[in-house]
């Protein structure tokens, strides 16, 4: 049986919260101290990044698996993801021999 699935990158979703952190200490950081346009600005920003981590972490990652035992009674698992963006990569290889 194979499978192919679109998931999050956890490397892309660690990246965004990463870049959202940074971003949302400069309104926190400056509140009171600067223009309410300056403020106003980084607001926005911030309401653009969440934007951007709710539509953009769908489907970035494609899982690719396969579960299945042969005529002999080999028995194989593999997992393979990829993520199109980042380029973040896993596998995952087993195969055992079943009794017969």
């Amino acid at each position: 049986m194979s499978v192919i699935n679109w998931a999050i990158c956890p490397r892309c979703k660690r990246l965004l919260e990463q870049k959202y952190n940074v971003v949302n200490e400069k309104p926190l950081a400056s509140y009171g101290k600067i223009q309410a346009d300056d403020c106003n600005k980084a607001v926005m920003e911030l309401d653009h990044i969440r934007r951007d981590e709710e539509e953009g972490l769908r489907t970035t990652m494609r899982e690719d698996c396969y579960i299945g035992m042969d005529e002999t009674g080999v028995l194989t698992i593999t997992y393979h993801a990829y993520c199109e963006v980042c380029g973040f990569e896993s596998t995952f290889n087993q195969q055992e021999t079943a009794e017969t």
